[in-house]
């Protein structure tokens, strides 16, 4: 579950002047675009945390068939 403070601190990164950083008169969209795009990853990269590995304890994926046999020999075993 992502804490609303996370998404607080993410909203006050991003409060910034978009026109100063984006340069809408001399940039294409293209360009602005990837700066939009590398501004928003690097706040989320400071902001959200990265989610931790599932402990899967006992037998969990123990009956987990994700192919019938009949479609794991036609994939598999040719």
């Amino acid at each position: 579950m992502l804490n609303w403070l996370f998404i607080a601190k993410l909203c006050e990164f991003l409060n910034i002047d978009w026109d100063l950083i984006l340069q809408p008169l001399q940039n294409s969209v293209d360009i602005m675009w990837e700066k939009f795009k590398t501004v928003l990853l690097d706040g989320m990269h400071r902001f959200i945390p990265k989610g931790g590995q599932r402990v899967v304890t006992g037998n969990a994926n123990k009956n987990f068939q994700p192919f019938s046999k009949e479609l794991h020999v036609l994939t598999f075993d040719t």
